[in-house]
């Protein structure tokens, strides 16, 4: 098995992009903060697979993504023996990571949800311990919920903020 690390990373956009306030009105202050928080900071993160690494742009695949996450990580820390996807975006290319859990061990591949595949060949699954693969996710998300929070700090008394948060941790209490 290899060692498995996320690598991210955000900093202040030298030219932050508008936001749709009146859009927002509505919405949830953690998904509206996500949004406000990707206008003014650009961030990325890496995904290693056998190979190479996938790159992920904060402001269109964790955007996109980020109403999956806990459900698929939770999933596959409370299920011993299953197999889970994330969508994401990708630059405009459809991609799912496939993460199979047998026991111990998670083998995460990326696949093609498009018709015609758009993955480079020397792209491979690797097969990681359980324990690494979803500390990793939950190192990521918990430093971006407190990137949120510190951006806009009504979030630490906000219910979706705490709900997710309580999401994210309880996968590592399965495992």
């Amino acid at each position: 098995m290899t060692d498995f690390a996320l690598k991210y990373d955000w900093k202040l956009r030298s030219d932050p992009y508008p936001v749709d306030e009146e859009r927002l009105v509505d919405s949830p202050l953690l998904l509206a903060t996500l949004e406000r928080f990707m206008s003014q900071y650009k961030g990325i993160f890496r995904v290693p697979v056998e190979g190479g690494e996938l790159e992920f742009w904060f402001d269109f695949d964790l955007m996109q993504a980020w109403d999956q996450l806990p459900t698929w990580l939770g999933h596959l820390a409370s299920r011993p023996r299953s197999e889970a996807a994330l969508e994401m975006a990708s630059q405009g290319t459809m991609i799912a990571l496939v993460a199979k859990r047998d026991g111990e061990r998670i083998t995460l591949r990326a696949q093609s949800i498009l018709p015609e595949p758009n993955l480079p060949s020397y792209l491979k699954p690797i097969t990681v311990p359980a324990s690494a693969f979803l500390g990793e996710w939950v190192k990521f998300l918990t430093a971006v919920l407190e990137a949120l929070a510190e951006f806009e700090p009504r979030l630490l008394t906000d219910s979706d903020w705490l709900a997710y948060r309580a999401a994210i941790m309880d996968v590592m209490r399965h495992e």
